[in-house]
């Protein structure tokens, strides 16, 4: 995971992934390029525990490698499925969520390799917008069909609006009756704290999962980016 937070200039960036496990099969990455750019990626492994770490350690390598050559979030992920596909095991695949800011035109490019979705807060109508274009997970089937099946959206935004990615031990972590977190929650949460920074933001959605989960163990592997506009 990366070992420091990059500096954006008009990005308010944050970000944390706490295993169920010793070791989890959640990843983050921040893929710098000029000032003005980054790439934000988040990825889970099916399972848990050290299978998982060492597929997500290797698709970590895979992205950095990849992301020299500048592609675009559509074409990195369609990069990483021809590398993956014949390594992994049949029972084993990888979702990814790839964005690419350009703070200078204040845009977002992203993809997503059957990820959940890209939550986005508009802080100009206070609302959230569930992102979700289309795209198959990594690892699950050859490259001209995952390619098909990859859409990638261009959204641009405005100071104030907040894009959080998250994997699903966020949504569906679960309290003693067996409810779910869930997306609701998440978007009402989102809403009530999109005016702090980022750290807060995240740091307290970490902690309204815990409270809404009262005490019941971690069951999956929770991690959250948080990309403000500032």
């Amino acid at each position: 995971l990366p070992q420091s937070t990059p500096r954006i200039s008009g990005l308010d960036i944050a970000g944390v992934s706490i295993p169920a496990q010793e070791v989890g099969g959640d990843y983050f990455d921040y893929l710098n390029g000029p000032p003005e750019k980054i790439t934000v990626i988040i990825g889970d492994v099916s399972g848990k525990g050290t299978s998982a770490a060492l597929y997500m350690s290797k698709i970590q390598g895979i992205m950095r490698s990849l992301h020299d050559f500048g592609l675009s979030p559509a074409e990195l992920l369609v990069r990483a499925n021809q590398l993956l596909i014949n390594d992994m095991e049949k029972s084993s695949f990888i979702t990814v969520m790839g964005a690419y800011f350009q703070t200078a035109d204040r845009q977002i490019k992203f993809a997503r390799a059957g990820h959940l979705p890209l939550f986005h807060y508009q802080a100009e109508r206070d609302e959230v917008s569930v992102c979700t274009p289309g795209g198959i997970g990594l690892g699950l089937t050859d490259s001209p069909k995952f390619a098909a099946e990859l859409d990638e959206n261009l959204l641009t935004y405005q100071t104030g609006d907040v894009f959080l990615f998250i994997t699903d031990g966020i949504t569906e972590a679960q309290n003693a009756a067996g409810q779910e977190f869930g997306e609701q929650r998440l978007i009402e949460h989102l809403k009530n704290v999109a005016g702090k920074p980022a750290n807060r933001i995240r740091d307290e959605l970490i902690s309204e999962v815990n409270q809404f989960s009262d005490g019941l163990a971690q069951h999956d592997d929770l991690t959250v980016v948080v990309v403000k506009a500032v």
